[in-house]
């Protein structure tokens, strides 16, 4: 049984909404790990309150907009955003890169989940 519990694995395409996938017209599915990672770029594109039945979801993105070369605040709002996720024991990391001509920001997270695994990822924000 896994600790994360199990999910529907959604797959993005660079600027297209998630969506299910299927193989061989049959629903992936994500554990563990995998599940971790999707969780949190599911709450890091977010938009904090956007979900009316659940308003402090989501990364305040509106927030960086005004200052999106503010690398101290966009590391602050990915922790607020996190810190309720019950699958993390801690962030280790984040490191905020360079502001993208198409005013995206690429962001590195280090983190260490609730059963010891380390793991890191890449989320364009």
């Amino acid at each position: 049984m896994s600790t994360y519990g199990t999910t529907f694995e959604l797959h993005r395409v660079q600027h297209v909404p998630a969506n299910v996938r299927f193989v061989d017209g049959r629903l992936q599915m994500v554990t563990e790990e995998e599940k971790v990672v999707q969780d949190i770029c599911i709450i890091l594109r977010t938009i904090f309150n956007e979900d009316m039945f659940h308003p402090s979801f989501g990364f305040d993105s509106p927030r960086i907009v005004d200052s999106p070369t503010n690398k101290r605040l966009v590391d602050f709002l990915i922790r607020k955003a996190l810190a309720q996720y019950p699958f993390l024991e801690r962030i280790n990391s984040i490191e905020v890169g360079d502001v993208t001509s198409f005013r995206e920001i690429p962001v590195k997270i280090n983190l260490t989940t609730k059963k010891g695994s380390t793991i890191e990822l890449g989320v364009t924000l």
